[in-house]
């Protein structure tokens, strides 16, 4: 897949024209392709790493795959829409529910939370709370209802100003409870709604960001209502499935080819020129690098984006984490437990310039087994900043001797901390190791900080995201920075909905030819 798609440029001497040349394979730029491709457009996706998918990957170290990034994504079972747009594809993907027991180790105590009762049991160690239990959990019903009732907003950008003023009268009505909530503190508002710490401390422990209230009530709600799934097979499945869509309707993928500009003539996207000398013309161009690298580097002399790169240094990335990627054996047991928690009490007073690994919200996840592997392969997420020991130590970003000094101490200090509780057999069992910091996701990706969800989502920037639509003529962006956001559900619909766009202006209605296409095939 990728690998031998043929440079034409090269073959036939003269450029290739697509209809659209889209740089970088992350799910956004997978989605764009596809529904283009789908549609007969000539697609061409240009991509630096040897794979598909962004952060939405896996990857083999000696017998343990593991995922690069995610874990679990909601909106992947067989009814949801992901999967949905797949089968329109031409595609078919398999998940399964994550299904979770969760251990969770606050300080010196420790609590157990099935999926199957979460509130029960939050309510079992918590009596005294459970008016606010029941709230908090109604609050998450009300909010998802709202959403579900309201039905997926179309893009701000493409709203009159009259439009805009009936969907915020329409929201007023008909989403209150997300109205309310949608802009408040998950901190602030944790703290205000319990007054045990303790059970404080374990809320914002599932999601322990500093960020806006909806995040960990989606968290919760997820958990609590069993939507979490698991591409079978693991993440790379799922963005192979769609690059595999995307080559079945005539769309070409070239894996190591990393576009370093963007050609523009007179106010207008024409191609892309690549590491390697080559370019490419389109008629569109599409970015879904991320928008710092876009505007700082691969459209630096673009002066019509200009205002649009003094826009961005406005807002804050979204925060990262430092992955430790563990191999146990398989003779360990988990006791029944796939997510363990680890964090100190009054982990949620912790700002994040104070966080350490000694004193980190630790995560640990123990993965389905992939066919064929016998041992675990386990992940523990550690929420530690970028900014972390003057960067992990680097040289102006480089990853130096210290860089690595400091990232080996920070591993050793995790992977004590949770044999500290997990016992010696824990420690014992650990066949294979390996780490990665917020710099190496920034230098995978190139996202800004190794941010993970695109601008940072809290009270103060809550909902800030870019229009697809540039000064540029035919030049357009996709990803966790355009609208609608962050996560893959959003950038899955980010995709779609610059796809409508395109091909409504060449008469091409995008979400009737879905809906006749779901009609006979359901039929």
């Amino acid at each position: 897949m990728g690998k031998q798609t043929e440079n034409r440029a090269v073959a036939t001497g003269s450029p290739a024209l697509y209809d659209a040349i889209i740089v970088g394979a992350g799910i956004a730029g997978l989605s764009t392709a596809a529904f283009l491709a789908r549609e007969g457009r000539k697609v061409l996706i240009l991509e630096k790493h040897d794979k598909p998918g962004g952060y939405v990957t896996s990857f083999k170290r000696k017998d343990f795959t593991f995922e690069s990034a995610l874990y679990h994504a909601p909106n992947l079972s067989e009814k949801e829409f992901i999967v949905q747009f797949i089968t329109y594809w031409g595609g078919n993907l398999k998940t399964v529910r994550s299904k979770y027991r969760i251990k969770h180790f606050l300080g010196d105590q420790e609590f157990t939370i099935d999926d199957e009762h979460v509130m029960d049991d939050l309510v079992a160690y918590f009596p005294e709370e459970e008016e606010k239990i029941k709230e908090f959990f109604a609050i998450g019903e009300r909010i998802m209802n709202e959403r579900f009732k309201m039905g997926p907003p179309a893009p701000l950008y493409e709203m009159s100003l009259f439009d805009k003023m009936v969907f915020g009268i329409k929201s007023l009505f008909m989403t209150p409870t997300n109205m309310k909530y949608m802009s408040l503190s998950a901190v602030k508002t944790i703290k205000s709604l319990f007054a045990n710490k303790t059970l404080a401390d374990i809320i914002f422990g599932l999601d322990p960001i500093r960020i806006f209230f909806l995040s960990p009530i989606y968290i919760w709600w997820s958990l609590n209502n069993g939507q979490f799934y698991y591409p079978v097979g693991g993440f790379q499945v799922l963005s192979d499935t769609i690059a595999e869509t995307i080559e079945k309707n005539g769309g070409e993928l070239l894996l190591n080819t990393e576009v370093t500009r963007i050609i523009t003539e007179d106010g207008r996207a024409v191609g892309v020129e690549c590491k390697d000398g080559n370019k490419y013309y389109g008629k569109k161009v599409i970015s879904n690098s991320p928008i710092h690298h876009t505007l700082n580097k691969l459209t630096i002399d673009v002066r019509e984006l200009e205002p649009l790169r003094k826009k961005i240094d406005k807002y804050p990335t979204h925060v990262s984490a430092m992955m430790n990627f563990i191999g146990v054996d398989a003779e360990y047991d988990f006791k029944g437990y796939n997510w363990f928690v680890f964090s100190d009490e009054n982990t949620i007073d912790l700002e994040e310039e104070d966080v350490t690994p000694q004193n980190c919200p630790l995560h640990m996840i123990v993965l389905p087994r992939k066919e064929g592997q016998q041992d675990y392969s386990v992940m523990i997420p550690a929420f530690i900043p970028y900014s972390y020991m003057q960067n992990w130590g680097s040289e102006d970003g480089r990853r130096s001797q210290r860089y690595q000094e400091v990232k080996e101490e920070a591993q050793r200090i995790i992977i004590d901390r949770v044999c500290a509780k997990l016992g010696p057999d824990f420690r014992k069992a650990i066949k294979y190791r390996l780490a990665s910091t917020p710099l190496t996701y920034e230098r995978y990706t190139y996202n800004k900080n190794g941010a993970c969800m695109g601008w940072l989502q809290d009270e103060k920037y809550y909902n800030y995201v870019l229009s697809p639509i540039t000064p540029v003529k035919d030049f357009y962006l996709v990803g966790h920075y355009v609208f609608p956001g962050g996560g893959v559900p959003n950038v899955v619909v980010c995709g779609y909905y610059l796809a409508k766009r395109l091909l409504g202006a060449e008469g091409v209605d995008l979400s009737k030819n879905m809906d006749d296409y779901f009609k006979v095939k359901n039929h």
